[in-house]
């Protein structure tokens, strides 16, 4: 008898320990179409002037590439938010299916009007598939685990955003038709492996499903607010950095081998701080802190790189600025979730939907100083300092 109880409770441990393996899996699997969805985003960011002349359009329509993204989530997130809330595993499969169609028109016709309506598809795609982060950790993972899945899932857009800046230093504009082909194939197949495993990997807990009608109320919150401000001007920054370094910097004489190496470097250093900080913070409660240094040293950052002409300096100070800046969207995010509960999808959307909202406003309003550098960055200074002021509200101690 003792023997056979024996059995039994190695038997359920194996169990319990394939279910947790098959979990994480399904986990990974997630944040592979995330991080490929940043990658299809940023496929042109580090061949701007060269794309431009291949195709025979302007630099502007180059970067309409790019900027769509934010657009579009400003357009399409509660709308997803929405669609997850009520039919969540569909939704975030259609997601990836939309995100592997745009992939493939891409490449079906060498012309900018396929381009764009690739991109276009694409960006449609990624309100369905990041504002699933919180809820992805927290419906397939326990709850130890879940802030590891928070940060696996933040980190692959970053890790995407990198592979996308390696990409077109390795491809270049030369290989471009074969790097599309290739960001297809691997889209569509991480789509299909989605599906297939949201058939057989079930939640061990399913979200609350609302109909979401409350965004009124939501925007009653006033730390709800701060969060969303935050996030504009956080993620907002890195849009337009990504989006135009490689512009303003020649202005300064600078590469565009050498602007690819500092957005790579800023990407690195994101991902580092997306996968590094959650669980420290977390452990140690350290979110008021986290906010104050991320929004101070954005502030001094962009200050000092716009008065400045040291590529050195800039490097360093890129480094220090995307780890903070990309290290603290799981502490938002994280904090729109627990501060929203039954309603994260909407929540997680609105997010995003502020970050892409505020990505898009400057990087228009970063586009018109391009041609100067000083003024380019002092007015990145200057929206980061604002954000020193929203921090009292956030009271991430009260979560």
């Amino acid at each position: 008898m003792v023997n056979s109880n024996s059995q039994n409770l190695s038997d359920n441990l194996e169990v319990k320990k394939s279910t947790r393996t098959s979990r994480w899996l399904l986990v990974s699997i997630y944040a592979l179409i995330c991080a490929s969805s940043q990658t299809l985003w940023l496929t042109f960011a580090p061949i701007t002037t060269s794309s431009a002349a291949k195709y025979h359009v302007s630099i502007n329509l180059i970067g309409w590439l790019s900027e769509i993204f934010p657009l579009a989530y400003f357009l399409f997130a509660i709308p997803a938010g929405k669609a997850l809330d009520r039919w969540f595993i569909p939704s975030l499969v259609t997601g990836g299916f939309i995100n592997a169609t745009g992939s493939i028109v891409r490449f079906i016709y060498p012309s900018y009007y396929f381009l764009l309506t690739g991109q276009i598809l694409i960006s449609i795609s990624q309100p369905l598939l990041l504002n699933a982060i919180t809820r992805v950790s927290n419906d397939y993972l326990d709850t130890a685990d879940q802030p590891n899945g928070l940060a696996v899932g933040s980190s692959s857009l970053f890790f995407g955003m990198l592979l996308a800046l390696l990409f077109g230093s390795i491809f270049g504009v030369k290989e471009l038709q074969l790097l599309m082909v290739i960001e297809g194939v691997v889209s569509t197949f991480l789509a299909f492996t989605l599906l297939i495993a949201s058939k057989r990997i079930h939640p061990i807990k399913i979200g609350s499903s609302s109909e979401s009608a409350k965004v009124i109320s939501l925007l009653r919150n006033k730390r709800f607010i701060a969060l969303l401000l935050v996030a504009a001007v956080g993620f907002g920054a890195f849009i337009a950095i990504t989006t135009w370094l490689q512009s303003i910097l020649s202005h300064r004489g600078i590469s565009s081998s050498s602007a690819g190496f500092l957005l790579a470097l800023m990407v690195v250093a994101g991902t580092l701080g997306a996968a590094l900080l959650p669980s420290i913070v977390t452990k140690h409660k350290l979110q008021t802190h986290q906010m104050y240094a991320t929004t101070v040293l954005a502030t001094l950052g962009c200050f000092t790189i716009a008065v400045v002409n040291s590529l050195t300096i800039t490097a360093v100070v890129l480094g220090v600025e995307g780890f903070f800046l990309i290290g603290a969207l799981p502490t938002i995010l994280d904090a729109a979730d627990k501060t929203n509960r039954g309603n994260e999808g909407l929540a997680s959307g609105l997010v995003w939907l502020s970050g892409n909202g505020g990505g898009l406003a400057i990087s228009l309003g970063v586009q018109q100083l391009i041609n100067s550098p000083f003024a380019s960055f002092l007015l990145l200074a200057i929206i980061a300092a604002f954000t020193i002021l929203l921090v009292p509200y956030l009271r991430f101690n009260s979560v």
